[in-house]
């Protein structure tokens, strides 16, 4: 069986140390779409040296390595056709604000295969921490078409309740033209987000949030809920 359960959940965790600079943290910003209008302070605390404050989705891509899906399949137990693999969802947890520059140790492991009938779930964790403790704790969902009807658990159905009450804010704004272009230089480069008659091709690694992998049309408009625990 392609997906091995048993083995996948009890390959040992992996660790690599990854690094971060402004740098890294600004170009990840103009690819979310950061920085307009260039007049306004507010944008400019983004993209801008001088007081440089950092969107917390930025830790789905710091240090800019083996992208989270493909990394979760690259494990023990895991041996699946990419042509078949969507990035069915993320879960990020911000354990306190991130620097602008840094250097944390990742620990990976998957946390969870679930049996869904016609496709298997895998959960990738990702935790990172510096000096001070903990940063983040990231989940992401890996939908893998056809490889379920093992017997395993078929694991949570239910979707994520919606926050009471209305957001704190509302935000919408046109995508640029090359705000893709610029996104998968922050680690995902995928074809399939920036060139529209691209061949098929393996499944999106970036954050599946629409406000933080954006599409390459300039007439479509984000409009995204996000929660972010601190």
């Amino acid at each position: 069986m392609p997906v091995d359960a048993p083995a996948a959940l009890a390959a040992a965790p992996r660790t690599e140390r990854i690094t971060w600079d402004h740098q890294d943290v600004q170009l990840y910003h103009l690819g979310v779409g950061a920085g307009v209008p260039a007049t306004d302070p507010r944008e400019l605390r983004y993209v801008l040296e001088a007081g440089l404050r950092v969107l917390p989705s930025f830790a789905t891509v710091a240090g800019a390595g083996v992208p989270g899906v493909i990394d979760g399949l690259s494990r023990p137990g895991v041996d699946v056709d990419l042509a078949r693999v969507l990035h069915g969802g993320q879960r990020l947890l911000v354990h306190r604000p991130l620097p602008p520059r840094g250097t944390a140790t990742v620990t990976s492991r998957i946390t969870a295969v679930h049996d869904k009938g016609t496709a298997a779930v895998l959960v990738l964790r990702r935790e990172a921490a510096d000096a001070d403790g903990p940063l983040w704790t990231d989940d992401a969902e890996i939908y893998v078409r056809g490889e379920g009807g093992w017997g395993g658990e078929r694991g949570p159905s239910a979707r994520t309740p919606e926050p009471a009450g209305p957001p704190g804010a509302v935000v919408e704004r046109r995508t640029r033209e090359d705000q893709a272009l610029l996104y998968r230089l922050s680690g995902d480069p995928n074809p399939l987000q920036p060139t529209p008659s691209s061949p098929r091709a393996p499944a999106s690694t970036g954050p599946s949030c629409t406000a933080c992998a954006p599409t390459a049309s300039p007439s479509r408009r984000s409009s995204t809920r996000c929660t972010t625990v601190t």
